[in-house]
């Protein structure tokens, strides 16, 4: 609860910056996705959540044509509906990406937390191994504009919770859900997604190169 007492601060704090503030609800279903995961799936989900969101500092989405790009924080409630699934939080750390016009793919890692797992409940809570997981989240949305600071959005969103396999069990859950949300920003912020034309702009292609490595159950 402080946690979420101090969002809610900064996102009161910056919302005379230029940005946006977005209020969502979702609804929707936790994918049994192994055979053993259909006894813990008894009912709908439901959840909520707060956005902050900013545009890159030093003019990042504005070089080599990545224009409306937009970066966020958001705190999400999910109550799975199931009591042995639990209730879950995330603290996620988004990237908009625009695409056709009203149309946006967000992106997002952060932490994650869930009230039932195998660690605090026993056997019968045999999803997550412990409270303290690794939330990844992936959604498709598109936005009615109307006159003034507000707009709204109507997506399509999946977010997974996991530890990666660092403790068993491990199975993870995933929860698909369509996500309602109302934003109110600054004037920069109403139309994000307005493209500018090609010649405005002179792209440049670069080069990254990683490394990776993990776990799997």
């Amino acid at each position: 609860m402080r946690a979420a007492g101090i969002f809610v601060a900064f996102c009161l704090v910056s919302a005379s910056l230029s940005g946006q503030i977005e209020g969502h609800l979702t609804a929707g279903y936790v994918i049994p996705h192994r055979p053993e995961m259909g006894r813990l799936v008894t009912g709908h989900a439901a959840g909520f959540g707060v956005t902050r969101w900013w545009e890159p500092l030093d003019n990042w989405a504005h070089e080599r044509g990545r224009w409306g790009i937009r970066q966020g924080a958001q705190l999400g409630y999910l109550h799975t509906g199931s009591a042995e699934l639990g209730q879950q939080v995330t603290a996620l750390w988004l990237t908009r990406f625009p695409f056709l016009q009203q149309n946006a793919l967000e992106l997002g890692v952060g932490p994650g937390w869930t009230s039932r797992s195998y660690r605090t409940h026993g056997p019968t809570s045999f999803a997550l191994a412990s409270p303290f997981n690794l939330a990844l989240h992936a959604a498709a949305q598109h936005r009615f504009p109307f006159p003034g600071p507000f707009h709204f959005v109507a997506g399509l969103g999946f977010t997974h919770l996991s530890n990666g396999g660092m403790q068993q069990p491990n199975l993870g859950t995933n929860a698909v859900t369509v996500r309602l949300a109302v934003c109110a920003g600054s004037l920069p912020m109403q139309h994000p997604e307005v493209l500018v034309p090609d010649g405005a702009v002179q792209r440049t292609s670069t080069w990254n190169i990683g490394l990776r490595s993990g776990v799997r159950d």
